[in-house]
């Protein structure tokens, strides 16, 4: 109620960015509580010593992740917002940015399994990292920016909130004992690109 009062108060400018300021809220909201929500019920199921393989797996795929990147949530973001109203020129950003996120992804992805072969400690777990890089290399092409740009927070929200949904459903059917850890990156791997398909696709739209 007291969103709805804010909004009908405010002009229409203002109104758009406390609703996106509400929806972005709502989704770090999501981002922390989904891990305390699982958390508990992985290291009761896989164990302290298998959840930790999977921390630094994610750790590792992180630093590619930051290179794909490359500060586009920033600059991309302010560029979007700039030109939102004229369609040729937001066209052209989203396809630049996308277009260099995706080759510097298959850079990345390629030194990655490099590192991943040339080291033992890292080569015997390969399907693990693999998965989680897969699941990061999808967070970082999602294009956050370009909704961010566009106010249009709603979608993002809609769109991970689904994805975790999926998510937890998956852990809670398919990881009952310390054998079944693998599918935990798979199953990030797979809302991670539920949420980059559906994202292109209302963007497409």
């Amino acid at each position: 109620m007291l969103e709805i009062r804010l909004i009908i108060n405010l002009n229409p400018d203002n109104a758009r960015l406390v609703k996106n300021f509400i929806w972005l809220i709502s989704l770090r909201g999501l981002d922390f509580l989904i891990p305390l929500l699982t958390i508990p019920y992985l290291l009761r199921t896989i164990g302290v010593e298998r959840f930790g393989i999977i921390g630094f797996g994610y750790a590792f795929a992180a630093y590619f992740g930051a290179i794909v990147q490359y500060g586009f949530n920033v600059t991309a973001t302010r560029d979007i917002a700039r030109s939102r109203n004229n369609c040729k020129e937001v066209g052209r950003i989203y396809s630049t940015v996308l277009l260099t996120s995706t080759v510097l992804m298959v850079l990345t992805v390629g030194v990655a399994i490099l590192v991943m072969l040339g080291f033992p400690k890292l080569r015997s777990d390969v399907p693990l990292y693999s998965l989680c890089l897969a699941q990061c290399m999808a967070q970082s092409l999602f294009p956050n920016w370009f909704f961010q740009g566009m106010e249009r927070m709603a979608f993002i929200t809609y769109s991970n909130l689904a994805a975790k949904a999926a998510f937890i459903v998956g852990l809670l059917v398919l990881v009952d004992e310390p054998s079944d850890y693998l599918y935990v990156p798979l199953l990030n791997a797979a809302s991670a690109s539920m949420v980059l398909v559906s994202s292109l696709w209302i963007v497409w739209r």
